[in-house]
């Protein structure tokens, strides 16, 4: 029971994300690119290096970068 209310949970979270991107109509297959995609925007900032969390955290370059990429996305 503990695991279907937290994937009810996730479900949520994943409904709103699709509807502010108007994913929500979108295939399986199409959502899976987009997916893929912004994965990629976001890893591209953080290539060459190898930063732990905890030194990214303290990156405010790093922060307003991938601040910037969610807002471009959430508009």
């Amino acid at each position: 029971m503990l695991q279907y209310l937290n994937m009810k949970k996730y479900e949520k979270h994943i409904k709103k994300y699709l509807k502010e991107r108007r994913w929500d109509n979108l295939r399986p297959a199409d959502l899976a690119k987009s997916i893929s995609i912004e994965a990629t925007e976001l890893l591209e900032i953080f290539q060459w290096t190898n930063q732990s969390l905890k030194d990214v955290k303290k990156d405010k370059e790093k922060i307003k970068l991938v601040k910037k990429e969610h807002r471009m996305k959430g508009e």
